[in-house]
C-alpha cells in the first residue's frame, strides 16, 4: 500500500523530517513516501531544498539582539531566497524565561533580507511563523532604513513597547534595491493586525505578555496602523495574515508591498504533494496541537483537502488536540499521546518519536482492516 506522510513540525519536539520519519518507522511493509511539510513557520526552508538552491548563512541579531546564524536558500539560476523568520527572530531562539514581546525586535529578519538582496535576489520569499515578536515588524522596517519617530523627532529603537510612542514614520531611507524585487510573504496564519483575533491579542500571551503588555502591544498596533494609513491612503491592517509573525505581515505588506499569501500552499507546490497522492491509498499528515488554527489555513488541513478531492482519505496525527476532530468523511484525527501524559514528557523528542511509531502503526493496520 502507498502512503504519502507529509507532517509538519511538533513545535518544541520534532522538525517536520524528524516527525515524517518517526511516522515512517511504523509502516513496516508498506511503501511510504516522504514529504516536509510547512506552513510558513519553523521548517519553512525544508520544501525547497535541493534542486538550483544552495544553502546560505548570516550572522543576525537575534530577537533580543544577540547574534543568531540564520540559514536561508537562495538560487542563482532563479535569483530566489527563501528566508525563515523563525530562524532570525523565532521564539525557539529566546529561553522561556526571558520571553518578552515587549523588548523583542525582529531586525534580525531586516538583516536577513539585506543578505538575500546583496546576493542579488530578484523574488524574496519570506516564511512568516513561530516568531518571539510582536513589534509589528518595526524591527525589520528599521534594519531595512526606515526610521520611527517620537513626538519629539527623535529615533526609537525598534521593539514592541515603542509601538505606542511612535508619531512618524520616515521611510526615505528604505534600502533602495527593494524597489526591483518581488516579494511575497507566506503566511502561517490569516489573523488581521488588530483586534479580538489579531496578533496581540491572540498570539502575544504565548510570546510570553501578561495582560498590561498584550494591552500596550494592541493599542501600539492600532497606533502604527493608523499612521500608515494615513501615510498610504490604504489600510494594510486588516488583510489576511497581516497579523502573522507578531504582525511582520503587516509590515511586509506596507514597506515592501509584498503579496501576502498562504504559506502552506506554497509548502505544498514545491514538495509536489499532488503528483506524490497519484496512486495512493492514504495520506498521514500532522501536527503538534490540532485546533480551530489548524481548520484555518494550516498545512495539514490544506493538505487534507488537496487528498479529499481525489478521494483518498487522510489521517491526522497530532500531540493534544483541544477541541473535537471535525467529522467528515475521509478525515480522522489520532491523538498520538497516550492520555495523561504530563506535557513535559511528551513534549521529549524520543517520547515524541516513539509515540507518533506507535500510532500510525495502529492506525495502519486499522486502515487494512477498513475500521479506518
Amino acid at each position: 500500500m502507498k502512503i504519502v506522510v507529509a507532517m509538519d513540525s511538533f513545535k518544541g519536539s520534532l522538525a517536520s523530517d524528524e516527525a515524517n520519519r518517526a511516522v515512517a518507522a511504523g509502516l513496516a511493509g508498506h511503501e511510504a513516501v516522504l514529504l516536509p511539510l510547512s506552513d510558513g513557520g519553523e521548517g519553512f526552508l525544508e520544501p525547497f531544498r535541493g534542486g538550483s538552491f544552495a544553502s546560505r548563512a548570516a550572522t543576525v541579531g537575534g530577537p533580543l539582539g544577540e547574534p543568531a546564524e540564520a540559514e536561508f536558500l537562495f538560487s542563482p539560476a532563479e535569483g530566489r531566497a527563501i528566508l525563515e523568520s523563525a530562524r532570525c527572530c523565532g521564539l525557539g531562539l529566546v529561553p522561556e524565561g526571558r520571553r518578552d514581546p515587549l523588548r523583542a525586535s525582529s531586525a534580525g529578519l531586516g538583516e536577513l533580507i539585506r543578505s538575500a538582496l546583496d546576493l542579488g535576489a530578484r523574488e524574496i520569499v519570506v516564511g512568516l511563523g513561530g516568531s518571539a515578536t510582536c513589534d509589528c515588524g518595526m524591527g525589520m522596517a528599521a534594519a531595512l532604513g526606515v526610521r520611527f519617530l517620537d513626538e519629539a523627532g527623535t529615533e526609537l529603537p525598534p521593539c514592541g513597547a515603542n509601538l505606542a510612542r511612535i508619531r512618524s514614520v520616515d521611510p526615505s531611507g528604505l534600502d533602495a534595491r527593494l524597489a526591483r524585487v518581488r516579494v511575497v510573504a507566506a503566511c502561517d496564519v490569516v489573523n488581521p493586525l488588530c483586534g479580538p483575533t489579531g496578533s496581540a491579542l491572540v498570539y502575544a500571551p504565548q510570546k510570553g505578555a501578561d495582560a498590561r503588555a498584550v494591552a500596550l502591544l494592541e493599542s501600539g498596533a492600532r497606533n502604527l496602523a493608523t499612521l500608515l494609513h494615513r501615510a498610504l491612503f490604504a489600510d494594510r491592517s486588516e488583510e489576511p495574515g497581516a497579523g502573522a509573525a507578531g504582525g511582520l505581515g503587516f509590515a511586509l505588506r506596507a514597506f515592501l508591498d509584498a503579496e501576502l499569501v498562504p504559506g502552506a500552499d506554497l509548502a505544498l507546490r514545491a514538495v509536489g504533494l499532488r503528483e506524490a497522492l497519484k496512486g495512493a491509498s492514504l495520506l498521514i499528515t500532522g501536527e503538534g496541537r490540532y485546533d480551530a488554527q489548524t481548520r484555518f489555513g494550516k498545512a495539514p488541513a490544506r493538505a487534507a483537502a488537496l487528498a479529499r478531492a481525489r478521494s483518498i482519505p487522510t489521517l491526522l496525527l497530532c500531540g493534544g488536540c483541544d477541541e473535537p476532530p471535525a467529522d467528515e468523511p475521509l478525515f480522522r484525527v489520532r491523538r498520538a499521546t497516550p492520555e495523561g501524559t504530563p506535557l513535559a514528557l511528551a513534549m521529549e523528542s524520543e517520547t515524541a518519536r516513539s509515540n507518533l511509531e506507535r500510532a500510525a502503526s495502529e492506525a495502519v493496520a486499522e486502515f487494512a482492516r477498513g475500521t479506518f
